[in-house]
């Protein structure tokens, strides 16, 4: 019986986190796709103000058919963020100092923040995460996963954050690239989204499948 084995590229950054100020647009890292068929994207999206949007952001999927210039980007799919309607949403700092590989989040306040929320920690370059809840209980949150670094007394956090998953074709493209558009989700509405986002991207793509058969198999003696 023959087996088929996939080979993939696994952690490629395509944005890199930032914040993505209103009324502007950003170009995430151009990648070469020239050697991969499909992928899947993870975006997390967190904010830094508890003022609501006043519009959608668009997040745009390009590809090129050619293996340099600009003059051949067009858009495949977009997104928009789903958090629209949330007003006021809840901003806290952790209190005291906590150490990467923890468990919990102790807040200065957590009304607001629920059992399975996911929340964005504003912390200095490149120690930005973002955390979910998996109970909450008086200003404790115990994390569904660990800490991945560590954070010191009063860092903001920000509830309502985001993420969002897409498949992507790279059959027919040479390369591609993640764009943020908080100017006018994608160019189909007329209002910016009025507060800047924290915007995080990675894709792991599928390159190749190889197909191998147990020696012997098919073959006369």
């Amino acid at each position: 019986m023959s087996t088929s084995v996939p080979s993939k590229t696994a952690a490629q950054s395509i944005f890199s986190i930032q914040s993505c100020a209103s009324g502007s647009m950003y170009k995430g890292t151009e990648i070469n796709v020239a050697g991969m068929f499909l992928a899947r994207a993870k975006i997390r999206i967190g904010r830094d103000v508890t003022t609501a949007l006043t519009n959608y952001a668009g997040i745009l999927f390009q590809t090129s058919p050619k293996v340099s210039g600009d003059d051949w980007w067009t858009t495949d799919q977009v997104i928009t963020n789903g958090n629209l309607a949330v007003t006021g949403i809840t901003a806290s700092t952790v209190s005291g100092a906590h150490s990467a590989g923890g468990s919990t989040l102790t807040l200065s306040a957590s009304t607001g923040m629920n059992a399975g929320d996911m929340v964005f920690i504003k912390d200095a370059t490149p120690a930005y995460e973002f955390v979910r809840f998996k109970s909450v209980s008086g200003a404790v949150g115990t994390l569904l996963d660990n800490l991945v670094y560590a954070h010191a007394n009063g860092t903001a956090v920000f509830d309502q954050a985001e993420e969002i998953t897409v498949d992507l074709d790279f059959s027919a493209a040479k390369r591609f690239r993640m764009v943020v558009d908080t100017a006018a989700a994608g160019g189909q509405a007329a209002a910016a989204v009025g507060v800047a986002l924290w915007v995080e991207a990675w894709m792991t793509s599928l390159d190749n499948i190889s197909t191998t058969s147990p020696l012997g198999v098919g073959h006369a003696p």
